[in-house]
Protein backbone atom coordinates (compact mmCIF):
# COMPACT_ATOMS: atom_id res chain seq x y z
CA UNK A 1 0.00 0.00 0.00
CA UNK A 2 2.80 2.09 0.80
CA UNK A 3 4.88 1.63 -2.42
CA UNK A 4 1.29 2.36 -4.13
CA UNK A 5 1.18 5.59 -2.62
CA UNK A 6 4.92 6.38 -3.36
CA UNK A 7 4.26 5.31 -7.08
CA UNK A 8 1.04 7.51 -7.67
CA UNK A 9 3.17 10.85 -5.71
CA UNK A 10 6.28 10.04 -8.08
CA UNK A 11 3.64 10.32 -11.05
CA UNK A 12 2.13 13.49 -9.97
CA UNK A 13 5.44 15.46 -8.99
CA UNK A 14 6.23 14.14 -12.96
CA UNK A 15 3.00 15.32 -13.81
CA UNK A 16 3.93 18.58 -12.41
CA UNK A 17 7.35 19.02 -13.45
CA UNK A 18 6.19 18.20 -17.29
CA UNK A 19 3.80 21.19 -16.15
CA UNK A 20 6.02 23.69 -15.34
CA UNK A 21 8.25 22.53 -18.03
CA UNK A 22 5.67 23.28 -20.43
CA UNK A 23 4.28 26.69 -19.20
CA UNK A 24 7.69 28.56 -19.21
CA UNK A 25 8.21 27.43 -22.54
CA UNK A 26 4.91 28.86 -23.85
CA UNK A 27 5.68 32.19 -21.39
CA UNK A 28 9.23 32.38 -22.85
CA UNK A 29 7.90 31.80 -26.65
CA UNK A 30 5.20 34.64 -25.58
CA UNK A 31 7.93 36.90 -24.27
CA UNK A 32 10.42 36.79 -27.93
CA UNK A 33 7.53 37.11 -30.19
CA UNK A 34 7.89 40.22 -32.26
CA UNK A 35 5.39 43.29 -31.13
CA UNK A 36 3.95 45.73 -33.24
CA UNK A 37 5.59 48.73 -32.10
CA UNK A 38 2.57 51.41 -31.88
CA UNK A 39 4.91 54.65 -32.42
CA UNK A 40 3.99 56.76 -34.91
CA UNK A 41 5.78 59.81 -36.29
CA UNK A 42 4.37 63.11 -37.55
CA UNK A 43 5.77 66.39 -39.15
CA UNK A 44 4.57 69.84 -39.58
CA UNK A 45 3.57 70.87 -43.06
CA UNK A 46 4.11 74.01 -44.89
CA UNK A 47 1.46 76.07 -47.25
CA UNK A 48 3.64 74.47 -50.33
CA UNK A 49 3.27 71.26 -49.54
CA UNK A 50 -0.52 71.43 -49.57
CA UNK A 51 -1.51 74.44 -51.76
CA UNK A 52 0.50 75.77 -54.59
CA UNK A 53 4.54 75.24 -54.89
CA UNK A 54 6.38 77.55 -52.61
CA UNK A 55 9.05 79.87 -54.06
CA UNK A 56 12.83 78.39 -54.13
CA UNK A 57 14.49 78.54 -50.87
CA UNK A 58 18.11 77.57 -50.89
CA UNK A 59 21.46 77.36 -48.13
CA UNK A 60 22.88 80.01 -49.79
CA UNK A 61 21.98 83.02 -52.11
CA UNK A 62 23.95 83.30 -55.07
CA UNK A 63 25.00 87.36 -55.91
CA UNK A 64 21.79 87.81 -58.49
CA UNK A 65 19.69 87.17 -55.89
CA UNK A 66 21.10 89.37 -53.03
CA UNK A 67 18.85 92.42 -53.09
CA UNK A 68 15.38 91.20 -51.29
CA UNK A 69 16.22 87.91 -50.08
CA UNK A 70 15.07 87.52 -45.86
CA UNK A 71 17.24 86.02 -43.67
CA UNK A 72 15.38 83.91 -41.20
CA UNK A 73 16.68 82.78 -37.93
CA UNK A 74 17.73 81.55 -35.42
CA UNK A 75 14.75 79.95 -34.47
CA UNK A 76 14.65 78.64 -30.57
CA UNK A 77 12.01 77.34 -28.43
CA UNK A 78 11.74 75.87 -24.93
CA UNK A 79 13.79 73.19 -23.57
CA UNK A 80 10.81 71.04 -22.34
CA UNK A 81 10.01 70.99 -26.49
CA UNK A 82 13.38 69.79 -27.13
CA UNK A 83 12.52 66.19 -27.30
CA UNK A 84 10.76 63.57 -29.78
CA UNK A 85 7.71 63.16 -27.98
CA UNK A 86 4.74 65.56 -28.39
CA UNK A 87 3.94 67.48 -25.44
CA UNK A 88 0.28 68.15 -24.75
CA UNK A 89 -0.34 71.14 -21.68
CA UNK A 90 -2.72 69.51 -19.77
CA UNK A 91 -2.92 72.51 -17.37
CA UNK A 92 -1.37 75.66 -16.91
CA UNK A 93 1.67 73.96 -14.85
CA UNK A 94 1.56 70.60 -16.44
CA UNK A 95 2.92 68.85 -19.47
CA UNK A 96 2.03 65.74 -20.64
CA UNK A 97 4.22 64.02 -23.54
CA UNK A 98 2.76 61.31 -25.81
CA UNK A 99 3.33 57.81 -25.54
CA UNK A 100 3.71 56.75 -29.02
CA UNK A 101 3.16 60.00 -30.92
CA UNK A 102 6.79 61.78 -31.84
CA UNK A 103 8.28 64.22 -34.14
CA UNK A 104 10.12 62.69 -36.95
CA UNK A 105 12.16 65.61 -36.19
CA UNK A 106 13.75 68.39 -33.93
CA UNK A 107 10.97 70.70 -33.09
CA UNK A 108 12.79 73.50 -33.77
CA UNK A 109 14.49 72.55 -36.96
CA UNK A 110 10.88 71.91 -38.47
CA UNK A 111 9.64 75.29 -37.64
CA UNK A 112 12.59 76.78 -39.22
CA UNK A 113 12.17 74.47 -42.13
CA UNK A 114 8.18 75.12 -42.43
CA UNK A 115 8.26 78.74 -41.57
CA UNK A 116 11.04 79.31 -44.51
CA UNK A 117 9.14 77.56 -47.03
CA UNK A 118 5.46 79.62 -45.52
CA UNK A 119 7.32 82.81 -45.07
CA UNK A 120 8.63 82.33 -49.14
CA UNK A 121 5.01 81.46 -49.91
CA UNK A 122 3.44 84.63 -48.75
CA UNK A 123 6.12 86.96 -49.45
CA UNK A 124 7.24 85.62 -53.15
CA UNK A 125 10.35 86.31 -52.05
CA UNK A 126 14.24 83.99 -51.53
CA UNK A 127 14.30 83.10 -48.13
CA UNK A 128 17.34 81.79 -46.55
CA UNK A 129 17.17 79.61 -43.15
CA UNK A 130 19.81 80.43 -40.35
CA UNK A 131 23.01 80.04 -40.91
CA UNK A 132 23.21 81.34 -44.22
CA UNK A 133 26.42 80.15 -46.16
CA UNK A 134 27.27 83.25 -48.03
CA UNK A 135 28.92 86.28 -47.23
CA UNK A 136 26.33 88.73 -48.59
CA UNK A 137 24.07 90.46 -46.39
CA UNK A 138 20.09 89.94 -46.21
CA UNK A 139 18.08 92.48 -47.26
CA UNK A 140 16.23 91.79 -44.11
CA UNK A 141 16.77 89.56 -40.83
CA UNK A 142 13.79 87.81 -38.91
CA UNK A 143 14.53 85.95 -35.65
CA UNK A 144 12.02 84.12 -33.85
CA UNK A 145 11.50 83.02 -30.40
CA UNK A 146 9.02 80.73 -29.22
CA UNK A 147 7.72 81.00 -26.03
CA UNK A 148 4.81 78.60 -26.43
CA UNK A 149 4.04 75.91 -29.12
CA UNK A 150 1.87 72.99 -28.13
CA UNK A 151 -2.01 71.85 -27.61
CA UNK A 152 -3.46 72.71 -24.77
CA UNK A 153 -6.32 70.67 -22.90
CA UNK A 154 -7.20 68.79 -26.14
CA UNK A 155 -8.92 72.25 -27.20
CA UNK A 156 -6.51 73.96 -29.09
CA UNK A 157 -2.78 74.50 -30.04
CA UNK A 158 -1.39 77.15 -29.06
CA UNK A 159 1.45 79.40 -30.71
CA UNK A 160 3.99 82.39 -28.89
CA UNK A 161 6.61 83.82 -29.91
CA UNK A 162 8.95 86.95 -29.98
CA UNK A 163 9.73 87.80 -33.28
CA UNK A 164 12.66 90.46 -34.17
CA UNK A 165 12.58 92.26 -37.54
CA UNK A 166 15.77 94.01 -38.98
CA UNK A 167 15.04 95.58 -42.20
CA UNK A 168 18.34 95.62 -42.54
CA UNK A 169 21.62 93.35 -40.98
CA UNK A 170 22.70 96.04 -39.22
CA UNK A 171 19.36 97.84 -38.14
CA UNK A 172 18.28 98.13 -35.08
CA UNK A 173 15.16 95.49 -34.59
CA UNK A 174 11.69 95.97 -33.96
CA UNK A 175 9.89 93.05 -31.56
CA UNK A 176 6.87 91.80 -32.00
CA UNK A 177 4.81 89.40 -30.01
CA UNK A 178 2.48 87.03 -31.40
CA UNK A 179 0.07 84.80 -30.09
CA UNK A 180 -2.05 82.30 -32.71
CA UNK A 181 -4.47 79.95 -31.22
CA UNK A 182 -5.92 76.96 -33.53
CA UNK A 183 -8.95 74.92 -32.90
CA UNK A 184 -8.20 70.99 -32.63
CA UNK A 185 -11.00 69.38 -33.89
CA UNK A 186 -9.44 66.05 -32.36
CA UNK A 187 -6.59 65.15 -29.61
CA UNK A 188 -4.44 62.50 -31.82
CA UNK A 189 -1.14 63.33 -33.23
CA UNK A 190 -1.72 64.11 -36.58
CA UNK A 191 -4.51 66.22 -35.35
CA UNK A 192 -2.38 68.61 -33.66
CA UNK A 193 0.65 68.66 -36.31
CA UNK A 194 -1.92 69.35 -38.52
CA UNK A 195 -3.32 72.30 -36.00
CA UNK A 196 0.64 73.46 -35.44
CA UNK A 197 1.27 73.89 -38.89
CA UNK A 198 -1.51 75.71 -39.53
CA UNK A 199 -0.72 77.98 -36.48
CA UNK A 200 3.35 77.99 -38.38
CA UNK A 201 1.37 79.14 -41.47
CA UNK A 202 -0.31 82.26 -39.69
CA UNK A 203 2.75 83.03 -38.26
CA UNK A 204 4.46 83.64 -41.62
CA UNK A 205 1.23 85.82 -42.84
CA UNK A 206 2.11 88.02 -39.93
CA UNK A 207 5.79 88.48 -40.22
CA UNK A 208 4.89 88.58 -44.39
CA UNK A 209 3.14 92.07 -43.10
CA UNK A 210 5.52 93.34 -41.09
CA UNK A 211 8.00 93.21 -43.23
CA UNK A 212 5.59 95.08 -45.91
CA UNK A 213 6.43 98.81 -46.86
Amino acid sequence: MRSMRSGMGARAVARSVVFLAVASAVGACSLLDPREDPTRLFVLTSIGETAAPAAPTADAAPADAAKGWIGLGPVTVPSYLERPEIVRRASEHELAPARSDRWAEPLDRAVLRVLAQDLAQVTGRRVVAYPWKTTLAPACVVEVGVTRFEAVEEKRVELVVDVDVRRAPDAAPVRRHERIEVALPASDGGAIAKAMSEAAAELARRIAAALAP
